[in-house]
């Protein structure tokens, strides 16, 4: 949510990274731009993923360990 991501944007300590996880249409915006790149601060996104990542969530989820209905917003035919 942008609203989570802002803030966790707003207390980075210097040399600080925020690590988004999960994908959104939202842009990630910066509030304090000159503090963020003076800090050396970082936003880095875990996109993608290896195909075994992808075995072991399906394992997971099959084994009932791991609910993914929260994380469904559509499904595609």
């Amino acid at each position: 949510m942008g609203a989570a991501r802002a803030q966790a944007a707003s207390v980075l300590g210097p040399f600080g990274s925020l690590v988004l996880a999960g994908l959104t249409p939202e842009p990630v915006a910066i509030a304090d731009s000159i503090g963020f790149c003076f800090d050396v601060d970082q936003v880095r996104g875990p996109y993608g993923s290896e195909p075994e990542h992808v075995e072991q969530l399906v394992g997971l989820a099959a084994a009932g360990r791991i609910d993914l209905g929260p994380s469904v917003s559509a499904h595609v035919p």
